[in-house]
């Protein structure tokens, strides 16, 4: 298979899988797997990481408009996927999540998905999260985690209806799944969560933190992934993964 200049990694798995999943992209779709390891063991799933820092899968670069080695290397890691044939691929839905409502499904990202359909493969697109202009641990350092005013308003970094919603051209394999919920309550989005700070640094959630929403987000997840599966079935949650 081909080699990438970045991390590629399968997860070692202590069963015969059931579904062999993709995950592809940059470092805000790598965040989410503490959200979905819980559920490839409790589905019997094994992901196969393909990631590349600063590099949304997009047949565009979508972070610094001249990085050719990212277009190169979404090129490649397209053609992996294809070589891979797993039974669905876990994307990001959107980008660029910050105040004044600048989040973006970009068109790039639909041609990746339009050539993951003519493959046959189901896409899972999530939404992304939240982007602040300062570290919210610091300020969670600084303050106190009483302080209740660290974060954004939820109606200045999301609109009502995604990004995904506007674009017309949407090809049949793609399943969506909005995280809004998860990182905001009804009108904030705040930096910590009872005792749990939900972002590592400016941008990215935290480990802790992206465990805790395997459980609200299961149901979803399964429905795209697996949808004949009940979201409360448990194939054989006794297997570990192998040391």
């Amino acid at each position: 298979m081909r080699q990438f200049a970045a991390n590629v990694c399968t997860q070692p798995v202590a069963f015969v899988p059931s579904r062999r999943i993709v995950v592809i992209g940059d470092s805000h779709i790598q965040q989410l797997a503490g959200a979905l390891v819980p559920l490839t063991l409790k589905y019997q799933w094994q992901l196969t990481f393909i990631l590349r820092g600063a590099c949304p899968f997009s047949t565009a670069s979508e972070v610094y408009p001249d990085d050719t080695d990212c277009v190169a290397w979404n090129a490649a890691a397209a053609e992996e996927v294809g070589e891979l044939r797993p039974d669905a691929v876990v994307t990001l839905a959107s980008r660029d999540v910050r105040t004044g409502l600048t989040e973006q499904t970009p068109a790039g990202f639909v041609e990746q998905w339009r050539q993951m359909d003519a493959l046959g493969i189901p896409v899972l697109a999530i939404r992304d999260n939240p982007r602040f202009d300062s570290s919210m641990p610091d300020c969670v350092q600084q303050h106190g985690t009483g302080a209740t005013d660290y974060g954004v308003p939820r109606e200045a970094v999301y609109a009502t209806d995604p990004p995904w919603t506007q674009v017309p051209d949407i090809p049949a394999n793609v399943a969506f799944l909005d995280i809004a919920d998860a990182v905001c309550d009804a009108s904030f989005c705040p930096a910590v969560v009872g005792n749990i700070l939900v972002y590592m640094d400016e941008n990215h959630l935290s480990a802790t933190y992206s465990d805790t929403m395997a459980a609200p987000l299961e149901a979803a997840i399964v429905d795209a992934l697996e949808p004949s599966v009940p979201a409360d079935a448990t194939r054989d949650p006794g297997l570990p993964p192998v040391a």
